[in-house]
């Protein structure tokens, strides 16, 4: 039978006086505990960063494609746009207007060309009526602006157009009036008969058929500018004779009409005093007559 000692002889702890015999407990435990302790708080703290550093950065990401993406779809269509005229920036504003045709064509109907009721009309046969929606349309088409805005308008070439030497006021108007002027001589051209009894600004038959020319050239460029893409279906189709009709009543994303029709009226307006001036010291032999260009 072989005999099995320890190698070392139990350590005696004494008794502390009233006291209990505590179980032997490793040294190093509290130290132990501690680090755990620390580990865990690390990888806790780690994970509360990545996930608050995950959430920011989203963030920024979409206020940053959201603040890129506004000015791109104003600049494209409603900022002021290179060779507009500064001053009015503030009209130019945009809408969804729905097109309307004013006239209707029925085989069946006497006579077949019909006409609503519901809007203005500016199409059809001449009438005093028809004439007055049209000036109240073109109506405060020009106005006096300042040397310095003609300047910053222009660049250096601004003083070769006409001016008021008294006052150094330069006459200006803004394109969309004088197309819309340029489609009215165009209606009057159709009906040639009626109008040329009133001859504008008395011209002579050359001198018109070279208005109608540069009318046509200005708005054939104007739309070419604008160049809409608004989609246009068809509504009937004859592929023998190439027939076709289209319907035209649709929605359009539009610069505000409204809003520029008034800013005009504003800026005319405020020029009649110097118009009336100009006017009368015209008539009284002065130089600085204000002329409206032909196609005004």
């Amino acid at each position: 039978m072989v005999l099995k000692f320890p190698l070392s002889l139990p350590r005696y702890t004494p008794l502390q006086e009233g006291g209990e015999v505590e179980e032997n407990k490793c040294d190093n435990a509290p130290s132990t505990s501690l680090a755990n302790g620390l580990v865990v708080l690390t990888y806790r703290a780690i994970f509360i960063f990545s996930v608050v550093w995950i959430l920011a950065t989203a963030l920024i990401t979409l206020i940053t494609v959201h603040w890129l993406q506004i000015p791109a779809c104003q600049s494209s269509i409603s900022a002021i746009r290179a060779g507009e005229f500064v001053p009015a920036k503030d009209t130019a504003r945009v809408k969804n207007v729905r097109f309307t045709e004013s006239s209707t064509f029925n085989f069946t109907a006497v006579p077949p060309r019909q006409f609503r009721e519901d809007v203005r009309i500016y199409v059809g046969e001449p009438s005093p009526a028809l004439d007055r929606n049209w000036d109240d349309l073109l109506d405060n088409q020009y106005f006096y602006i300042t040397e310095q805005e003609a300047r910053s308008t222009w660049g250096e070439d601004y003083q070769k157009y006409w001016r008021d030497e008294a006052t150094g006021h330069y006459r200006v108007g803004i394109d969309v009036l004088h197309t819309l002027h340029c489609l009215n001589i165009i209606r009057k051209e159709v009906y040639s008969d009626y109008y040329r009894a009133r001859p504008y600004h008395g011209l002579t038959a050359e001198l018109q058929l070279y208005h109608v020319d540069h009318c046509i050239d200005i708005i054939r460029q104007g739309i070419q500018c604008s160049s809409d893409l608004t989609p246009v279906p068809v509504t009937r189709f004859d592929p023998i004779t190439g027939q076709q009709s289209v319907d035209s009543e649709h929605t359009h994303t539009c610069r505000d009409f409204s809003a520029i029709r008034e800013w005009m009226t504003l800026k005319a307006e405020e020029s009649k005093v110097l118009d009336q001036d100009i006017l009368e010291r015209a008539k009284a032999g002065a130089r600085s007559k204000p002329l409206n260009p032909i196609h005004s």
